[in-house]
């Protein structure tokens, strides 16, 4: 047997729980990245296939009770998180 892989075996056996904890930590982290990772991509590119889509506009309105401010219009990069919120508006 190569002492490598010899070395190795005789320390896990003798730390069989701190090796496995560790292994799924390392396992649960790289998931959890990838998993961030996906969803920014998705936040990035979200309006890219939209034809012009350095076009679009994200509309805020800021109306409180009897004090009315006029509607502001945001230019926001292609992606928004807050697409679902507001509405588009592309000229």
């Amino acid at each position: 047997m190569n002492p490598i892989i010899r070395n190795f075996w005789s320390i896990f056996r003798c730390y069989r729980l701190a090796m496995t904890l560790n292994v799924l930590g390392m396992a649960v982290a790289f998931a959890a990245f990838m998993v961030i990772m996906m969803q920014w991509r998705y936040d990035v590119t979200f309006d890219d296939a939209t034809p012009h889509s350095e076009r679009i506009f994200r509309v805020e309105s800021d109306i409180k009770g009897l004090d009315r401010r006029p509607s502001r219009a945001v230019r926001t990069p292609n992606c928004s998180s807050n697409h679902r919120r507001t509405s588009s508006l592309v000229v």
